[in-house]
C-alpha cells in the first residue's frame, strides 16, 4: 500500500494538472468572448452572420477530432465532386438560405455517418460564408471559431477515443445552433425588396388659399 506522504504528493499532482486545466480553459473562454465582441462590435449589421461562423468553425474542428478517433469505413472518393459543386453554388447562390440548405445537409450527412460527405460540406459553407459578408470582422469570428473549437475538439478526441460517436453528436449540436442563428441573420441586399422613389408632392393647400409670387412689376 502507499503510504500517506506518497498519496499526499499524487494529491498534490493532481490538484495542480487540474488548476492549469480549468486556467487554460478560462483563458481559452475569455480570448473567445474577447473575439468574438471585438468582431460583431466591429460589423454590428453582420452580427448573426459572425455567429454563425463562429459556431460552424468550432464544429468543424469538433468533427476533424470525430474523424481522428472514428473507426469505420470512410469514402473519401465521394467528396471530391461534392467540394467542387459546393464551393461553386455557395459562392453563386451567396445568401443566408444557402448557408441554411448547407447546414441541413451536414445535418444529413452526420446523421447517415457519411463523414466525408460532411467535411466537404464543411467547406463549402465557409466559402458560403465569407463570399457573402467579406469583412474585417470575419477573421475574428473565425479566430472566436477556432478557440472554441480547440476546447469541443479537445473534449471530443478525448472523450472519442472511448466512445467514437461523441465528437459526431458535438458537431451535431453545435450544427443545430449554427442553423438557428442562420435563420436569423437579416436578408442580404440581394434578397430585401427594392423600394421605388417616390417624388416628393407639395402639401394640399385649402380651398381658396393661393401663394403669392413676387412679379417684376411690383417694382
Amino acid at each position: 500500500m502507499l503510504s500517506m506522504p506518497i498519496l499526499t504528493r499524487v494529491l498534490r499532482v493532481v490538484l495542480a494538472t487540474l488548476q492549469v486545466l480549468l486556467g487554460g480553459v478560462r483563458w481559452l473562454a475569455l480570448q473567445t468572448y474577447r473575439q468574438r465582441t471585438i468582431g460583431v462590435t466591429a460589423s454590428p449589421q453582420l452580427a448573426r452572420l459572425l455567429d454563425v461562423l463562429f459556431v460552424t468553425v468550432a464544429a468543424h474542428m469538433t468533427l476533424a477530432a470525430g474523424l481522428v478517433v472514428w473507426r469505420g469505413p470512410l469514402n473519401w472518393l465521394w467528396a471530391i465532386p461534392v467540394v467542387a459543386i459546393g464551393l461553386g453554388l455557395g459562392v453563386w447562390l451567396r445568401n443566408r438560405w444557402t448557408i441554411v440548405a448547407l447546414i441541413v445537409l451536414q445535418l444529413a450527412g452526420l446523421a447517415l455517418v457519411w463523414l466525408p460527405i460532411v467535411a466537404a460540406l464543411a467547406v463549402a459553407l465557409l466559402a458560403c460564408v465569407i463570399a457573402t459578408a467579406w469583412a474585417r470582422a470575419l477573421w475574428r469570428a473565425a479566430l472566436a471559431g477556432l478557440l472554441l473549437g480547440v476546447f469541443t475538439g479537445g473534449a471530443g478526441l478525448v472523450v472519442g477515443l472511448f466512445v467514437p460517436a461523441f465528437p459526431l453528436w458535438l458537431t451535431a449540436g453545435l450544427l443545430l445552433i449554427g442553423l438557428v442563428l442562420a435563420l436569423r441573420v437579416p436578408g442580404t441586399p440581394r434578397e430585401q425588396p427594392v423600394v421605388p422613389r417616390q417624388t416628393p408632392h407639395p402639401p394640399p393647400q385649402p380651398e381658396g388659399y393661393t401663394v403669392y409670387r413676387p412679379s417684376s412689376l411690383d417694382d
